[in-house]
């Protein structure tokens, strides 16, 4: 079965291969394009090609994968370097399926990995192809060197993150959990980022917020549209939207968002400074922190639950009015906030019986303590490649796989080994997203050393 699984991968891997340039591109480079140039988007995900293309690189090095297949189509990848058995092992994590894309948003075809300006551009190139390359070399650097392990070393390609992770990460640990068990576990999420004015700080994920999808069904008077229907379905949704967006939320300085306001506020200027400050002081979150947020949203989303809707459903004809109306609004919760009390609360602001309230996925928020050999190996790593760089840890807004391996009992961080500024990472889940090419070089070199760091020391 894997000797066929890596003929298809071989095939693909040609079909991917770049037309020639005047100069041979960077490992990193060409496995990346090879890379995204597979349409992984989820949904429908279809990893499997994905995962071939991957097995087949490591089987080049000797290394044997092993391919899991949770659902048709959709696959996950595992190969292991065995260590010493000194400490537990270190999991490399990472996904392979994409968000959708609206192509007509994008300057270059978002599967064609086209180099221009000296970037790579393509859905992947964050989010998180681009990382999961680097853990690849990182790895795959282990076994050229004939690293001295100390621990077991996993690289794992999981689905479906982008649609939960139900047929990925969480099928892993529910059917093979001692094929990715670990003490530590490096993913996606925190960011070097170039601060406006123009600072260089490194934020190590290391807790995420918890996700609440809630689904709203309102229920009203079908009829001709030429007629007022004052208990409509779509006004009784619009009015409900409304008063969730009005009603208030409070502002919680978490250790996470110290530490990061801590950091930003030695060199931010302006309003966005006297702002970070201010919002350091007892009680002084509560009196910026409406402005903060404004202002800066990410710095907003660190210290409150965000509400957003983001899907709408209703009608089939202009001049009906349609019996029933549907959103679906997407909330990230805080650390500790428990998403059965965020429900609840969305009920009573609803506060009307012909709305439907209820959750198509609830998960709480994680975080890890900032200790340990992982996390000590990131901090030598970063400080060796960029020295003077301003260290942090971060909490994520969004939500990804490590949230399983957290409540597994495993210290999970999100590491992006370089820098940029905070417009490129509006490519997150956005248009145009790219990387720049010596931002994919930096980026490898830091991840293999502090792999190589966490792997044998």
């Amino acid at each position: 079965m894997l000797k066929s699984l890596l003929a298809l991968a071989a095939t693909a891997a040609v079909a991917a291969t770049p037309a020639p340039s005047a100069a041979p591109p960077s490992e990193a480079l060409a496995k990346l394009q090879a890379y995204m140039r597979l349409d992984t988007t989820n949904p429908p995900g279809h990893e499997a090609a994905a995962a071939h293309l991957l097995a087949s690189w490591l089987q080049a090095e000797g290394i044997t994968p092993t391919l899991y297949e949770s659902a048709p189509g959709r696959f996950n990848l595992v190969a292991r370097l065995k260590g010493s058995g000194k400490r537990a092992p270190l999991l490399l994590l990472n996904h392979m399926d994409v968000v959708p894309v609206e192509t007509k948003r994008w300057q270059h075809p978002p599967f064609a990995a086209m180099i221009a300006d000296g970037a790579l551009y393509g859905r992947g190139a964050l989010d998180m192809k681009d990382l999961g390359i680097m853990q690849l070399l990182a790895f795959l650097d282990l076994k050229r060197s004939h690293a001295a392990l100390t621990r077991d070393v996993v690289f794992c390609a999981t689905a479906d993150e982008e649609a939960g992770g139900q047929l990925g990460a969480a099928w892993m640990l529910a059917h093979h959990p001692e094929d990715v068990r670990a003490s530590e576990v490096l993913s996606e999420g925190g960011s070097g980022v170039v601060l406006p004015e123009g600072t260089r700080v490194m934020n190590v994920e290391c807790a995420e917020k918890g996700v609440l999808w809630v689904k709203l069904v309102a229920n009203g008077m079908p009829g001709h549209g030429s007629i007022e229907g004052k208990e409509g379905a779509v006004r009784r949704l619009v009015h409900a939207l409304a008063r969730l967006d009005a009603a208030p939320r409070p502002f919680e300085l978490g250790p996470e968002a110290h530490s990061l306001f801590k950091t930003f506020a030695r060199t931010a200027k302006g309003e966005r400074g006297k702002l970070l400050k201010a919002a350091l002081v007892s009680g002084g979150l509560a009196r910026v922190g409406a402005r903060l947020a404004t202002l800066d949203p990410y710095l907003g989303a660190q210290v409150r639950d965000s509400l957003n809707p983001t899907m709408l459903e209703a009608g089939q004809k202009v001049n009906v009015l349609p019996g029933t109306a549907t959103a679906q609004v997407d909330i990230r919760l805080l650390p500790g906030h428990d998403p059965a009390r965020m429900l609840a609360w969305v009920r009573q602001v609803v506060a009307d019986r012909q709305v439907v309230v209820s959750s198509t996925l609830a998960t709480p928020g994680s975080r890890s303590a900032t200790t340990g050999p992982l996390w000590d190996a990131l901090v030598a790593a970063v400080r060796a490649d960029a020295p003077g760089v301003a260290i942090t840890s971060s909490m994520s807004p969004g939500a990804s796989d490590s949230r399983f391996f957290r409540a597994a009992g495993a210290k999970a961080f999100g590491f992006s080994p370089f820098f940029a500024p905070l417009s490129q990472y509006e490519g997150f889940h956005g248009d145009n997203e790219h990387i720049l090419l010596n931002q994919l070089d930096q980026g490898t070199r830091t991840m293999t050393r502090a792999v190589a760091l966490a792997a044998t020391r």
